[in-house]
C-alpha cells in the first residue's frame, strides 16, 4: 500500500515535469515582466504559483499534485533564497527565518492535521513564504 502510494505520488511529480519550458524558464519570464530597470515592482508578487500552477494543470489536481507542484515551485524560489542570502549580509539571519517559515507552516497546516490536505497545505505555505522571501531579496539586491 505504501508502495503504491509513493508510486503514484512520484509518477505525479515525474508527469508534471515532461514538456515545456524549464520551471526556472517559466519564473524567470514571469519575474521579467514583473521587474523594469532592474527594480522588483510589488507585482512582482504575482508570479508566485506560476510554475505550480501549470505544473497542476498537467497533473490533474488532487491533493498529492498540490503538494508536489508547490514543493516543485519552491525549489525554484529557495534556490534564489540561497543565492542571495548566504555569503551576504542577509545571511546570519538566515537560520531564524528557515525557523519562522518551519513554524508559520506548520501552524498553517494544522487546521488540516491528519487530513489528504494537510501536506498540501504544508506546500502552499512553504512555497509562499519561500518566494517571498526571494522577492525581498532580489529587492534588496537591486538597491544595492
Amino acid at each position: 500500500m505504501l508502495v503504491s502510494i509513493f508510486a503514484g505520488f512520484l509518477g505525479l511529480a515525474v508527469l508534471a515535469q515532461e514538456d515545456g519550458p524549464s520551471d526556472r524558464t517559466v519564473m524567470e519570464t514571469c519575474l521579467a515582466e514583473a521587474e523594469t530597470g532592474g527594480a522588483v515592482r510589488p507585482d512582482a508578487a504575482r508570479c508566485i504559483g506560476t510554475v505550480a500552477e501549470a505544473c497542476m494543470q498537467k497533473s490533474g489536481g488532487g491533493s498529492q499534485a498540490v503538494a508536489a507542484c508547490y514543493a516543485r515551485e519552491r525549489e525554484v524560489w529557495f534556490a534564489d533564497v540561497q543565492a542571495l542570502a548566504m555569503g551576504g549580509i542577509y545571511a546570519p539571519g538566515q537560520v531564524e527565518w528557515d525557523a519562522y517559515r518551519e513554524a508559520q507552516c506548520r501552524t498553517e497546516a494544522s487546521e488540516h492535521a491528519g487530513g489528504s490536505f494537510e501536506a498540501a497545505a504544508t506546500e502552499v505555505c512553504m512555497n509562499r513564504i519561500t518566494a517571498l522571501r526571494a522577492l525581498e531579496l532580489r529587492a534588496g539586491a537591486a538597491r544595492r
